[in-house]
C-alpha cells in the first residue's frame, strides 16, 4: 500500500512530544518509537509507560504519522 504523506502536513502536525532538538534525541525517540510500534502490533498495552507515551498514543491514532514514521524506517 503506498501512501502519500505532505512533508508540510507532518512538520506541522508532529507531536511536540517528537520535536527534539539534537540528532541523538531524534534518533532515541525514534527508536522508543519503533519499539512502541511493534509492541502495539503485537497487542501490548502501552499506555502505562511513561517515557514516549504521548508519542505512542498520537502515531497509533494519526494515520499519517504512523506512514511517515513507516517510510522513513524503510528509507
Amino acid at each position: 500500500m503506498k501512501v502519500n504523506v505532505s512533508e508540510e502536513y507532518y512538520d506541522k502536525h508532529i507531536p511536540p512530544c517528537c520535536q527534539l532538538q539534537t540528532v541523538r534525541e531524534h534518533m532515541d525517540r525514534l527508536m522508543l518509537c519503533w519499539g512502541l510500534l511493534h509492541e502495539m502490533e503485537a497487542g501490548i498495552d502501552t499506555r502505562k509507560k511513561e517515557c514516549g507515551r504521548d508519542c505512542d498514543l498520537h502515531i497509533k491514532h494519526d494515520p499519517v504519522l504512523l506512514a511517515k514514521l513507516l517510510k522513513k524506517g524503510n528509507g
